[in-house]
């Protein structure tokens, strides 16, 4: 990256090109100065616009006691978080204990399809919520539309044809590592021959598909991660397990797994391959 007194450059091989506010957004995210999550939402901080219900839950699941609203100042708590600024949600804040943030990021959702051909579909949702629904919903979608299959002994429970923890780890990964500086949601696409999980964002700079595979992690929302994964239902294993567990689940059970970084699309797909 070349810089001058008011404009900044990136080098692309021998050339260079000036670059775009996404460009410089892009790179200060990658260097850890700059994260989406931290953004400030034009939504005030109340319990009206709380989901009190799931916030409850996970706060005495977690801290093993009852919130009390009538003597701790929720604003003051989710500053400390860095789950508001001042009045205001974040955007981790809000994705994470908000009341139907799809009404104020209606692009940060996940879309599944199940499709029967190249123009039809089977199946097909929008999955809203909180990030913990939209974890359980595409989950919920994937089994059932999956075929169940007998593996081993005859008198064994059936199981999903693609490993489910596989499964859940790709979408876990999906919405914990996603680029939120990215507007479009997270594709679950179901084919004859294959299920694709794909998450805007490329890869950030320093890994690699090989370093992956290999437990290098890179947490690109460490503060929405840091409270997904208190969630005993959100199944992420985390510390660079996810992908390796991945490729390990699929391989136990015969499943081909690939992973591709696409530096043009901006994004990360995860593609599980389907016997026919």
């Amino acid at each position: 990256m070349l810089v001058n007194k008011t404009d900044v450059w990136i080098k692309s091989g021998s050339d260079k090109r000036k670059a775009t506010i996404e460009d410089i957004a892009r790179l200060l995210q990658e260097s850890g100065r700059l994260r989406a999550e931290k953004n400030e939402i034009d939504l005030e901080l109340t319990e009206q616009n709380m989901n009190k219900n799931y916030f409850s839950k996970w706060y005495k699941e977690y801290y093993k006691t009852d919130f009390n609203y009538e003597n701790e100042n929720i604003i003051k708590l989710f500053n400390n978080w860095k789950l508001a600024k001042g009045n205001n949600f974040t955007l981790a804040g809000l994705l994470l204990f908000g009341r139907e943030p799809e009404l104020i990021k209606p692009q940060f959702i996940v879309k599944a399809v199940y499709w029967e051909d190249e123009n039809n579909f089977k199946d097909k949702e929008e999955i809203t919520g909180n990030l913990i629904e939209q974890f359980k919903k595409s989950i919920d979608f994937l089994r059932r539309n999956l075929r169940k299959i007998q593996r081993g002994n005859v008198n064994a429970p059936s199981s999903l044809e693609i490993p489910e923890e596989a499964l859940m780890e790709a979408i876990a990964n999906a919405i914990v590592h996603r680029d939120y500086f990215i507007e479009s949601p997270i594709y679950i696409e179901i084919w004859r021959n294959r299920v694709e999980v794909r998450s805007p964002g490329k890869l950030p700079n320093t890994l690699t598909i090989e370093g992956i595979k290999n437990g290098i992690h890179n947490e690109r929302n460490p503060i929405i991660l840091s409270f997904l994964e208190k969630d005993k239902d959100f199944r992420y294993s985390g510390m660079g397990k996810g992908i390796p567990r991945i490729i390990n689940k699929c391989t136990e059970f015969n499943v081909d797994v690939d992973f591709y970084n696409d530096i043009e699309k901006l994004e990360f797909k995860v593609v599980f391959k389907r016997s026919a």
